[in-house]
């Protein structure tokens, strides 16, 4: 896939996802929707992807949210 087709994807996949994280934490800032770009989760899921052969993209997508916001406090 080309980088746009990727982060077309990825901001597709993970939009849902972070909104469903920050429903669910109430973090007082929401990392993922103040990314710039996505550069940096198809550098992870690329990264991810040529180290676990056979997994799904998906899963390296999940891992760069979870890792992204995993030091976000709740309220």
């Amino acid at each position: 896939m080309s980088h746009q087709d990727k982060t077309t994807w990825l901001k597709a996949y993970l939009v849902p996802l972070n909104m469903t994280n920050v429903a669910r934490k109430k973090p007082r800032v929401d990392k993922f929707s103040q990314l710039s770009s996505l550069d940096t989760a198809v550098v992870h899921v690329n990264q991810y992807c040529a180290s676990t052969h056979g997994e799904f993209a998906s899963r390296g997508a999940i891992q760069y949210l979870d890792e992204l916001t995993a030091d976000i406090p709740n309220r």
